[in-house]
């Protein structure tokens, strides 16, 4: 079965000596976002099409050390039938996926097979949506989207995962307290990590945090 994978990469696991993660980077995503980290995991490029098969292979050459399994991209939930594959083989290793929530019929249906959530919240689910993620430029309808990612936040909030939300502060598209605080209302309960893209003042971060918890003590917020 082909599939859009560009590579596996091991990394040490700081929590378990002697064990590593190995994240499979999907190729593809529905957004569009100008300040992606990962702008070259966006497209389908026929240059990482591959089977499914060799994929496997070459995460069992090191399943004896391979405590968690994590599917990162572009967006993997949007390959449904190449994440089956790997949950599949996978039993009884840990799974982790990074998604931005907007396929959450995908993410139901693995609910029960994926051990931790990583969920990317790139703007304030309003207006500033549709300008950061560039949804218009890929023919999604914002709407819609922004309907799915509440969905998939229901689903994570009902459920036992750890779930861990993901931010971007990036100067001049997403830095507003107001903006931060957006979001914060969309995820509470959730852990949260907030990652600056360009070199922001210690004052500026600290006084964003210190907002935040105290409008929204229930979150844990970590830049």
């Amino acid at each position: 079965m082909d599939c859009f994978i560009s590579s596996i990469k091991a990394s040490v696991n700081k929590e378990y000596p002697g064990k590593i993660t190995q994240t499979v980077y999907f190729n593809g995503c529905n957004m569009g976002c100008n300040f992606c980290p990962n702008p070259k995991l966006t497209e389908f490029s026929s240059s990482c099409r591959t089977d499914i098969k060799l994929i496997i292979s070459e995460i069992a050459k090191k399943k004896d050390i391979t405590d968690c399994i994590c599917l990162s991209g572009g967006e993997p939930l949007l390959q449904k039938d190449a994440v089956r594959e790997i949950i599949k083989f996978a039993k009884g290793i840990n799974i982790a996926v990074k998604t931005n929530g907007t396929n959450p019929s995908v993410l139901s249906t693995f609910l029960k097979y994926i051990d931790i959530f990583d969920l990317y919240l790139i703007a304030p689910l309003n207006d500033k949506f549709k300008r950061n993620t560039g949804t218009t430029a890929r023919f999604n309808d914002a709407g819609e989207m922004i309907s799915a990612i509440r969905e998939s936040i229901s689903i994570l909030k009902a459920s036992n995962k750890y779930v861990t939300a993901h931010s971007y502060l990036v100067p001049g598209q997403l830095y507003r307290k107001e903006d931060f605080l957006l979001i914060a209302d969309e995820i509470k309960d959730f852990n949260w990590k907030i990652h600056p893209l360009e070199q922001v003042s210690k004052d500026y971060i600290n006084n964003l945090v210190k907002y935040i918890n105290k409008k929204c003590p229930n979150i844990k917020v970590v830049i």
